[in-house]
């Protein structure tokens, strides 16, 4: 097990835990047979897309410092871990003899870095939301809905990159409307909550609230001509909400989806079960009643492609 601090470096990747790091342990030898080691299979990479820095505990790396993104970076790459990842360990039946290997496996360590509460190896599990009743440590320690992620791509997919995005923008909705609705019930204790998160999340919409006030400079509003600050979300003018970005604005609460403008939606509307069958009822294909909305549309798909 490491017993230092794995620490983000110039080259944007973590050191090898036996570098020099915060919390320099004192240095013992360490013997392996060196039989006992396997190849590398793959690598799996970390990355953030996160405005704020974190330090995760780890069991296996004690403690992870991931940096926080620039302004100008949309992600960053702090740590690779390769496969297996291979643990010289006390052999608790002779401890004078050579340490043994354990072996982990290197998508399982990722993610416990990402969220403690992740069980197995699959990387889609960031996709997915953790019942309360299965988690296993507490929400600060969830990375995923900051934006850290596992990916086997040492540059990140854009669709990795939008699902992050989208899981931080989902966080930041949920702790902006309660420390919104916290603010005006409570006053005292939304200050005594207020933390860095809530800053960053009213940054993200580009927000004015009583717990956050914008420091941007006043530009003239390509919509109504008032003097606003830039690169807000909305504002008011007159006692009309004036949107110049709607899905911001959707994601900050401000509005239902159907208050959108059809040119101006930015998501795919999905087909009900009976539009996808008339649909494929017209491309000439015979549709079983018990096929599901997938399956449909998959058929549709490979009619098209054919």
């Amino acid at each position: 097990m490491a017993t230092q601090t794995i620490v983000w470096n110039k080259s944007g990747l973590a050191p090898s835990a036996s570098e020099k790091s915060v919390g320099k342990p004192i240095n013992s030898a360490v013997y392996i047979n060196v039989d006992d080691l396997r190849s590398a299979e793959y690598v799996v990479y970390l990355h953030s897309i996160s405005k704020r820095s974190f330090n995760q505990h780890n069991p296996i790396y004690r403690n992870v410092v991931i940096p926080a993104c620039s302004k100008d970076e949309r992600y960053i790459t702090f740590m690779r871990i390769t496969h297996p990842v291979q643990i010289p360990t006390v052999d608790p039946n002779n401890p004078n003899s050579a340490s043994i290997i354990v072996i982990e496996n290197a998508k399982r360590a990722a993610l416990s870095i990402c969220n403690p509460s992740y069980v197995g190896n699959d990387l889609a599990a960031q996709d997915k939301e953790i019942p309360f009743e299965y988690q296993i440590s507490s929400s600060e320690s969830n990375l995923t809905q900051q934006g850290v992620f596992a990916s086997l791509n040492e540059v990140p997919t854009e669709e990795e990159l939008k699902a992050a995005e989208a899981r931080r923008a989902t966080y930041y909705k949920a702790i902006f409307e309660r420390m919104n609705g916290l603010f005006r019930s409570d006053p005292k204790k939304a200050q005594d909550e207020l933390g860095l998160d809530h800053h960053l999340a009213a940054e993200m919409f580009s927000i004015d609230v009583d717990w956050h006030k914008l420091t941007t400079p006043k530009i003239e509003c390509p919509n109504c001509g008032e003097k606003i600050k830039e690169g807000i979300a909305f504002h008011y003018s007159n006692g009309q909400r004036c949107v110049l970005d709607f899905e911001r604005t959707y994601l900050a609460g401000a509005i239902k989806k159907e208050d959108v403008p059809i040119e101006r939606r930015w998501w795919k509307e999905e087909k009900s079960k009976e539009q996808l069958r008339q649909d494929a009822v017209a491309l000439g294909i015979e549709v079983d009643a018990r096929w599901s909305v997938e399956t449909l549309q998959t058929k549709i798909n490979d009619a098209l492609t054919a």
